[in-house]
C-alpha cells in the first residue's frame, strides 16, 4: 500500500522512525528491485597496503594544514 501524498505532507520528518522507512522503501520498490536489495550483501573493512594506508594519512594530514592555513589567511583579512 502505497503513502498517499496528503499524508505525505501531513508527515513530519521528526516522527518517522527506522521501521517506517523500510516499510515506505518496501512499498516504494518494484519487485525485482526488492529481491535485489535483500540479496545484497554488507562488505567488510577492505585490508590497504602499507602504502596506501601511508597516502590516506598523508592526505588528511593535508587537508587539516590547509585548513589552518586558510583559517589563518581569513584571520590575518579579517585583522588588517
Amino acid at each position: 500500500m502505497m503513502i498517499s501524498m496528503r499524508s505525505r505532507k501531513n508527515m513530519q520528518h521528526n516522527q518517522i522512525i527506522p521501521q517506517d522507512t523500510s516499510a515506505w522503501v518496501r512499498e516504494a520498490l518494484e519487485p525485482e528491485q526488492l529481491s535485489t536489495a535483500k540479496k545484497a550483501q554488507r562488505v567488510g573493512k577492505r585490508h590497504l597496503s602499507p602504502a596506501t594506508v601511508i597516502i590516506l594519512w598523508a592526505l588528511r594530514l593535508y587537508v587539516v594544514l590547509m585548513m589552518f592555513i586558510i583559517a589563518y589567511q581569513i584571520w590575518t583579512v579579517i585583522q588588517s
